[in-house]
């Protein structure tokens, strides 16, 4: 490919990581739990609950899956297309990000702006992966 191809291609996937919704849900918690709380620590503190339950199930799920794909010649590397192309694969992501996350904030009475966000973006993903059953939606349009 020559190098003026691949740069409109480096330069999609470069944005596309970028407004990737689990990359910007970090600034978007920070910035709500700021606004909705006065304590420095207790922003910290809802900020971690909030995000450490939304990442890390679905890291853990890729990373088995990974491995359970992975062949003896080739290295097990994450993608997005672990679950985009299936839709049950991806209803599993859906709801191993935002149930863990959602429940421990409205368990534990979190503030109800940030509970506000999982709750919309996890309705969002559901939203998607339900599309995905008959279209390939994009959670980035989404």
């Amino acid at each position: 490919m020559a190098p003026e191809a691949q740069q409109p291609d480096r330069t999609a996937r470069l944005l596309s990581n970028i407004l990737h919704p689990w990359v910007l849900l970090v600034p978007i918690v920070a910035a709500i739990a700021y606004q909705a709380i006065d304590e420095p620590v207790e922003r910290l503190k809802w900020t971690l609950l909030t995000l450490v339950p939304a990442f890390t199930p679905p890291l853990l799920y890729a990373r088995i899956r990974t491995s359970m794909l992975a062949t003896a010649e080739s290295k097990p590397k994450i993608t997005r297309s672990l679950v985009r192309d299936d839709p049950v694969k991806l209803l599993v992501m859906t709801g191993i990000f935002s149930i863990p996350a959602t429940l421990i904030l409205y368990l534990l009475d979190g503030p109800r702006d940030v509970l506000g966000i999982m709750v919309s973006l996890g309705l969002a993903m559901l939203a998607v992966a339900l599309v995905n059953t008959v279209y390939r939606a994009s959670f980035h349009l989404a």
